[in-house]
């Protein structure tokens, strides 16, 4: 990983956690909304969504709404060595905290990635080319690894992020996988 990555993720960090608490809810329902009311939501069935932490964009309309829909949810579980699943969670789910203290479900109702019909993604970073730097940890560039090699381009990766996050470029690693869109408080499905 270079260090030039690792100083964009730390600006961006900073970044994120200088906006008001009132900021990132108004942008996260304004993201969430052109989330939940495009045709890519609307015509998901399995709907892969991770469950957002303090500073990121909040999740938590777009997880309400896929429950509302009668969709069906999976979030991201993480495994031995760096590795992560999507699993089933529904509103009577247990929930734990992983390592990383972030919520996870007890389920084990695992679905394959190329199932998933959207994943929303979180982002540390983003530029104009869909690229991203996410944590650092690699989970979502392993786990959707596969659409590199493939035509069949599932699930859509959407990213977001608040706009304070874009960077002018990021230079992809060969493993970095490219998201499908990305979705701002300014910008819609970039």
């Amino acid at each position: 990983m270079s260090h030039k990555k690792d100083k964009i993720r730390n600006i961006s960090k900073t970044n994120r956690e200088a906006l008001k608490k009132d900021f990132i809810e108004q942008a996260s329902n304004d993201i969430s909304q052109k989330i939940i009311t495009s045709k890519y939501f609307k015509d998901a069935n399995n709907i892969g969504c991770y469950l957002s932490t303090e500073y990121e964009v909040s999740t938590d309309i777009i997880i309400n709404s896929v429950h509302k829909k009668n969709k069906n949810l999976y979030v991201p579980k993480i495994k031995q060595g760096h590795a992560m699943d999507f699993v089933k969670m529904t509103l009577n789910s247990k929930m734990v905290k992983n390592k990383y203290g972030i919520h996870e479900p007890l389920s084990e109702d695992i679905i394959d990635a190329n199932k998933l019909d959207i994943a929303v993604v979180p982002i540390v970073a983003f530029d104009e080319k869909k690229n991203r730097i996410g944590m650092g940890g690699g989970f979502y560039d392993r786990k959707f690894k596969y659409i590199k090699n493939t035509q069949k381009k599932y699930p859509l990766l959407i990213g977001v992020a608040f706009e304070c996050q874009k960077v002018e470029k990021i230079k992809p690693e060969c493993w970095d996988v490219k998201l499908s869109a990305i979705v701002t408080e300014l910008n819609e499905f970039n």
